[in-house]
């Protein structure tokens, strides 16, 4: 019996934080590799957990992307978790799985046992760490681990999207929306849910459809956590870009943001060129460019806020969205950057430009493109040789290897000398490894026969020599480390002259994890201002993030913050880091669109702030009460984030069960509290979805 491959054979990276890797390339000595016993034809990790999955005796179908044999689990060590003797064999939540027999579905345990048999409903697909979708005499619904049922089983369709968290329900033809917890996020009453902007753009819309008059269609725009941008009133929505939304409500036109804010007053000019000439407008790119199109031809050209032409240029109609402050665009069949505001990055010349992952795209040359579904990036690429460019259109990797895994992770899969077979491009042959896409330094060498993407545990399976082995992810540092470390007055060099005795050991990690900046690494014992506090608070989301903080704002919502500081700066101050923290709703100003950037902070606000920041990163409120004599003190604004701060562990009182809310805050009582929130955080979930 033929088993359907899905991804346990894709060349698939496992998204984790990227970081810059600073690690010189490793010699096959070096790799941590356990051999696995056994005579295994394939084999796969199974991300999230400590499991892989193996085949033997298979063959692939290179027609239908399948693979016959037995299939079974073992774990990272080597050892048989499932023997491969089952037609197909998944790992489900903690130390259950499911295999399947003559078509029929079992529950094992870890001892390879079978516990349950699946006769009366068919198992669809994993929707969470809880929650699995399900089918029954053609009605779908929602099992726990432990297969009780949590949502009936009484939906006519149910499709999940779990990288979004929500599942698309449908019922008496009547659409709603989930969330991973089962939540209700929107009611099961639409007569339509458009997914369509889901994938590129994290936005759906929602309809109702009047009975009496069906051209009569009222819509409504989420975001993809569910949180409503727009109520469904609007006659027409179009999303253009990240940013940039198209409206129409009581026939009258405009433009909103991702927040629903009205920006038609910035397009003003394009809109009446929209409304006098035979030309139209069908896109909005960037804040700066817009898309020109003729209607007599497929081609288009680039026009700025003014309605102005940028060039004479004209390009295939395959305008790409915005990323990384760059627009992937096509002319003659070959692709090209831009920046934001039209300019050539790099010539077109490459036959193929993947998106943009953290300023890093794959590029190549001799490859075929074709078209696989509704989007721009909806493509089947075969053949040619790949490259990598950043964001600067410089190359980091000339085009030299056969293929490429996904941007995404820290160590990017390559392969050399392969060739791919067959509909679905399955790679056969050449030498594979993993190379740092941000310089392109070999990192793990290509010595393997078969490789595939590691899991989020770090584990990935390799062949060589027709014996399969276990590598275990190289510990790389990164870049900030090294260059933390190596820095004359960092580290094993830290100057704690000036430190209170008490203070010294976790003011002296909070400078070991990089969350206190140099310039701020003395007087620790003076109050700390609003600014330099605010440059602590984004210290700890780079160090969460692993990235810049100008990166993390622009993928949240895709402006540059340095157009943000030119565009909405306080009167007293342009800092970088004040502006960052009021973007992302951590920080406020004083009145009068005023900062007062020097002027010191009082515990109480002191908590609010690390509050902000602990939601922003995933940590939510613990809805501690107070127990403070003096609670009576602190303002009504920062009591829940005293109580919080205090439940944590992350503030302490002053003494005699008091906790001095106006009372001035030190430089290293701020070190202390951000390294406390820094600990708290490091396993939590990003939650900007509050905010973005």
């Amino acid at each position: 019996m033929k088993k359907i491959l899905s991804t346990l054979l894709a060349l698939c990276i496992v998204f984790s934080n990227f970081a810059v890797l600073n690690a010189e390339g490793l010699k096959e000595d070096e790799l941590d590799i356990k051999w696995i016993e056994g005579d295994y034809s394939y084999a796969n990790g199974i991300d999230t957990s400590n499991y892989i999955w193996v085949n033997k005796d298979g063959k692939i179908d290179e027609i239908n992307l399948s693979i016959d044999g037995k299939c079974g689990i073992i774990d990272t060590d080597g050892n048989v978790i499932i023997p491969c003797e089952h037609d197909q064999a998944y790992h489900l939540i903690n130390d259950i799985f499911m295999v399947f027999d003559d078509s029929v579905a079992y529950l094992m345990n870890k001892k390879g046992e079978k516990i349950k048999k699946l006769d009366d409903f068919k198992l669809l697909r994993k929707f969470s760490n809880k929650y699995f979708l399900v089918e029954k005499d053609n009605k779908m619904g929602f099992v726990d681990e432990n297969f009780n049922e949590v949502l009936p089983i009484e939906y006519d369709y149910i499709s999940t999207y779990p990288e979004s968290g929500l599942a698309h329900i449908e019922k008496g033809g009547k659409s709603g929306l989930i969330n991973d917890k089962l939540e209700e996020v929107l009611p099961c009453k639409y007569d339509f849910i458009n997914l369509f902007n889901l994938k590129e753009y994290g936005l759906i819309t929602f309809h109702i459809v009047d009975k009496k008059n069906p051209e009569n269609i009222k819509i409504g725009l989420l975001d993809d956590k569910g949180n409503i941008i727009l109520p469904c009133e609007y006659e027409f929505i179009s999303v253009n870009t990240n940013n940039i939304i198209e409206v129409i409500k009581d026939n009258t036109y405009s433009i909103v943001n991702r927040e629903g804010r009205d920006i038609t007053r910035k397009y003003i000019k394009l809109i009446e060129l929209n409304r006098s000439s035979r030309k139209f407008v069908i896109n909005f790119i960037s804040d700066y460019l817009a898309v020109l199109k003729y209607n007599d031809r497929f081609e288009i050209q680039l026009l700025n806020k003014n309605a102005q032409l940028i060039s004479d240029e004209v390009y295939d109609n395959q305008i790409l969205v915005l990323e990384d402050g760059v627009i992937r665009i096509r002319k003659d069949d070959k692709y090209a950057i831009l920046d934001e505001k039209g300019n050539k990055l790099t010539p077109f010349k490459y036959d193929y430009i993947s998106p943009f992952k953290n300023g890093v795209a794959k590029v190549c040359i001799g490859c075929r493109v074709e078209e696989d579904g509704p989007f721009p990036d909806d493509l089947v690429v075969r053949g040619g040789i790949w490259g990598l460019i950043n964001n600067k259109g410089e190359e980091i990797v000339k085009c030299q290897y056969t293929d490429m895994g996904d941007l995404g992770d820290d160590l990017l899969l390559v392969n050399i000398g392969g060739k791919q077979i067959g509909d679905y491009a399955i790679l056969k042959g050449g030498k594979c490894g993993y190379i740092n896409p941000l310089t392109g330094e070999e990192i793990i060498p290509l010595i393997f026969d078969d490789c595939r993407g590691f899991t989020a545990n770090g584990y990935v399976p390799v062949l060589k020599d027709g014996k399969w082995g276990i590598l275990k992810k190289p510990n790389i540092k990164y870049q900030k480390d090294v260059e933390q470390n190596s820095d004359k007055n960092s580290l094993d060099k830290i100057d704690t002259s000036d430190m209170d005795k008490w203070a010294v050991k976790e003011v002296t990690k909070a400078i070991k994890n990089n969350l206190v900046p140099k310039n701020l690494q003395n007087n620790y014992r003076e109050k700390i201002t609003r600014k330099d506090f605010a440059q602590l608070i984004v210290s700890l989301i780079e160090a969460k993030y692993g990235k810049d903080i100008e990166k993390v704002i622009f993928d949240l919502n895709g402006k540059k913050l340095e157009r943000i500081i030119e565009e909405e700066p306080f009167i007293d101050t342009k800092d970088k880091n004040v502006m960052a923290a009021k973007t992302l709703y951590i920080i406020n100003g004083v009145g009068g669109n005023k900062f007062a950037p020097n002027n010191s902070i009082s515990r109480q606000d002191a908590a609010v702030l690390l509050q902000k920041t602990a939601e922003f990163l995933g940590k939510d409120s613990t809805n501690a009460s107070l127990s403070f004599k003096d609670k009576s003190k602190i303002s009504k604004y920062a009591k829940q984030a005293v109580a919080d701060m205090y439940s944590l562990k992350v503030m302490n009182g002053v003494g005699k069960n008091k906790f001095n809310p106006k009372g001035t805050y030190t430089r290293e009582q701020a070190y202390i509290t951000i390294y406390r929130l820094f600990t708290i955080v490091q396993d939590a979930k990003l939650a900007f979805n509050k905010w973005y």
